[in-house]
């Protein structure tokens, strides 16, 4: 009910259906692109920062009306997966982070779960290019 909620007052923004045609791709790629900056900006507090990205991950879920379900279950899925992924590489050495983060920050789950549902979006608006052959 809360992404429904999100997406009617966001989707005349970032797109619903039938509105103007690429509007969501350029509220996606504006939410994936605060993201990263986010990250520059607040990595130093990684609570404020999982705050923030939580709240672009609400509005990233519920851009427009469709597909809601699959977005959250991309940012649940890959947020989840990434971190054991990066949890096991951490502790067989392979890399570490700052003193704060002795594991896997508690923001990095929630940036994935972004960077999924930006590739699921991304990944839409490629399919309608047009095909381009080399001869």
């Amino acid at each position: 009910m809360f992404f429904l909620v999100i997406s009617k007052n966001f989707g005349v923004l970032f797109g619903r259906g039938g509105s103007i045609p690429g509007i969501r791709s350029i509220g996606t790629y504006t939410l994936a692109i605060l993201s990263l900056l986010s990250v520059c900006l607040f990595w130093k507090e990684p609570i404020l920062l999982a705050g923030v990205l939580l709240l672009l991950s609400i509005i990233m879920i519920g851009i427009g009306r469709d597909q809601i379900g699959l977005r959250l279950y991309l940012w649940i899925t890959c947020g989840i997966a990434g971190s054991v992924a990066e949890f096991l590489a951490i502790q067989a050495g392979a890399w570490q982070y700052t003193d704060h983060a002795k594991s896997v920050p508690i923001w990095l789950p929630l940036l994935r779960g972004i960077a999924a549902i930006f590739i699921q979006q991304h990944s839409k608006g490629a399919r309608r290019l047009p095909k381009v052959t080399i001869k």
